[in-house]
């Protein structure tokens, strides 16, 4: 996919962490760095000012927490839940936030995708 495509593509598609344990202030845009049809997807998060609850998110790290998220898809929104796989904080300053997870029961999982690779 070309960078066009892809920025066509994420303005059709917006994701955003929605789950109230770890968003201190509501959803919290997500940027995708890798997705896949299988149901894994790499996501990053700005994290300044501190959006995330830090201990809720090492407490459930790795440990397959179930996250919620909403995909917005041509304005309308899909509740998804996936599994949390990986989370770390980058950089020192800790102002992002890359999650790993797996989408593999969700439903609606493919509109996401296609969203994505611009097929929607």
């Amino acid at each position: 996919m070309t960078n066009q495509s892809q920025a066509i593509a994420a303005a059709a598609l917006q994701l955003c962490l929605d789950d109230e344990h770890l968003c201190r202030r509501g959803p919290i845009p997500l940027r995708i760095s890798s997705l896949s049809g299988s149901g894994l997807a790499v996501l990053l998060a700005k994290n300044r000012p501190a959006l995330l609850n830090p201990s809720e998110l090492a407490l459930w790290s790795n440990e397959g927490r179930p996250l919620r998220l909403t995909a917005w898809i041509g304005g309308q929104s899909i509740a998804l839940t996936a599994q949390l796989v990986w989370s770390e904080l980058a950089g020192s300053s800790s102002d992002e936030v890359e999650l790993i997870i797996d989408a593999t029961g969700a439903s609606d999982w493919p509109a996401v995708v296609a969203a994505y690779r611009g097929a929607a």
